[in-house]
């Protein structure tokens, strides 16, 4: 008699429901959650592109980047070979970095396939 009697019963049914109440999301912890998530998300950026920039500094390239206003950002990376400092954007300091190498390497690969033109004509003279 018991289980027939509580097995249509189903937790929406309880007004009482301890665990089920405990599992509906509420605003005060969505406006906690996503600061924290957001400032979390920023310091692992923030580390990355510190260690990024540890690596990019022992090859002699030079590494900054800006939080603009629009909350993007701007990285900046240069090397001793090319004289114009590559400028790039992101939504994150990493993602701005990276678009900044890309480019950087593609202008040195370019420089480096004129050097090579420019010797092989002065060897074929």
């Amino acid at each position: 008699m018991g289980f027939s009697q509580w097995s249509t019963t189903t937790p929406m049914d309880c007004s009482n429901n301890f665990l089920f109440s405990r599992i509906e999301p509420t605003r005060r912890d969505d406006t906690v959650m996503k600061p924290m998530m957001k400032s979390m998300i920023d310091s692992r950026d923030d580390r990355i592109a510190r260690e990024m920039r540890d690596a990019f500094g022992r090859c002699g390239w030079l590494v900054s980047w800006h939080l603009l206003r629009d909350d993007s950002w701007l990285a900046r990376l240069s090397c001793p070979d090319i004289v114009e400092t590559v400028e790039e954007f992101g939504r994150t300091r990493r993602e701005a970095i990276v678009l900044a190498e890309a480019e950087l390497t593609r202008r040195l690969a370019d420089l480096l396939r004129k050097r090579q033109q420019q010797q092989q004509q002065v060897d074929y003279e």
